[in-house]
């Protein structure tokens, strides 16, 4: 009698033994498909940075003044640039404005940054800083012309139009930063993934040519560089 019921007990655990694995094998093939369909769920790096750049956004119109910009590309010679073309309008209550204008030249250093975003193969975004580049320059004529900026340099905008222009920024610019200090994140250059913006901190008021010049700070929303169409050309 005692044996009798250790064969059925074995008998019961053998037969018990498929249905357990497949058990255990179902549960752990649901648990790879939740890790999988979480995966899908999460943004890549640049899309969250993308959105929190939005949520932080202090771009738009400042005490009367807006900066705008369109970004496009073209091939130059071996190699491709980025076309960044602002526009600048003023609806304030002390019309015409006068401001200096925004460029890329040695006389608004510190004052104007295209401020570009490549994307790794990881997916994060990395800052690169493009600004006038003092190297070579002489400083003590350096140091007297930002205290004191040409005439020309400035730039006035009536109510109601618009003032533009186009900085042009080599890519070969950009990549030598990014091989600089993030070669390790990037296996090609260009990208297919980068963002860029203008950032504008016009503080010369131009007293000497008895000019009361705006000041602050002016910042364009993100936008991707097409570059593709580098590739179509």
């Amino acid at each position: 009698m005692h044996a009798s019921r250790i064969v059925g007990v074995t008998c019961l655990g053998v037969l018990l033994l498929p249905l357990l694995f497949a058990q255990g094998h179902g549960q752990e093939k649901d648990k790879r498909k939740t890790v999988q369909q979480d995966k899908a769920k999460e943004k890549p790096m640049w899309q969250e940075f993308i959105e929190q750049s939005k949520r932080e956004d202090v771009s738009g119109r400042k005490n009367g003044v807006l900066l705008q910009s369109q970004v496009s590309v073209k091939k130059k010679g071996m190699g491709g640039v980025v076309l960044i073309h602002w526009l600048l309008d003023y609806n304030g209550r002390r019309p015409p404005l006068t401001i200096i204008k925004p460029s890329l030249d040695i006389e608004t250093l510190g004052q104007c940054a295209v401020e570009f975003f490549p994307v790794d193969k990881d997916g994060n975004a990395h800052g690169v800083n493009i600004q006038p580049d003092p190297k070579g320059v002489d400083l003590t004529w350096l140091g007297f012309t930002l205290g004191n900026p040409a005439r020309e340099r400035f730039i006035t905008v009536k109510k109601g139009e618009e003032a533009q222009d186009t900085l042009e920024v080599p890519l070969a610019k950009v990549e030598a930063i990014v091989r600089e200090k993030h070669a390790d994140k990037f296996r090609k250059f260009p990208p297919d993934l980068m963002f860029v913006r203008l950032r504008f901190r016009p503080s010369s008021r131009g007293e000497p040519h008895e000019l009361d010049a705006w000041t602050g700070e002016l910042l364009t929303p993100l936008v991707r560089v097409p570059l593709e169409k580098l590739l179509k050309d």
